[in-house]
């Protein structure tokens, strides 16, 4: 089966996509971001970024954290290799803490 659902309330910025054939399902309240690939399923209140597209926070965190300014990410439920990458490459990093 192949087609998109969109949820209520999310922000898909440009240059997003879907790779079809697949099923595609965004949650409600997601934001999407520039050049992110989604396919499969997103779960409500999801950021997703990358290629291929995952979910790396909550939106309403990320909301928060521009509305105070905070530079800070939502890792929660992450497990520590993909955190650990996520932050290298947010960070611009070469390893976190002293530690490779």
């Amino acid at each position: 089966a192949s087609g998109v659902r969109i949820g209520e309330g999310c922000a898909i910025y440009s240059e997003s996509f879907s790779t079809e054939p697949y099923l595609v399902s965004i949650g409600s309240n997601c934001i999407i971001g520039a050049g992110a690939v989604v396919r499969g399923r997103i779960p409500d209140n999801s950021l997703v970024i990358g290629n291929p597209g995952q979910a790396v926070g909550r939106a309403s965190l990320f909301i928060e954290m521009l509305r105070q300014g905070e530079n800070s990410l939502d890792t929660l439920g992450m497990e520590e290799g993909a955190r650990r990458k996520l932050l290298l490459r947010h960070f611009w990093l070469k390893s976190l803490g002293g530690h490779p």
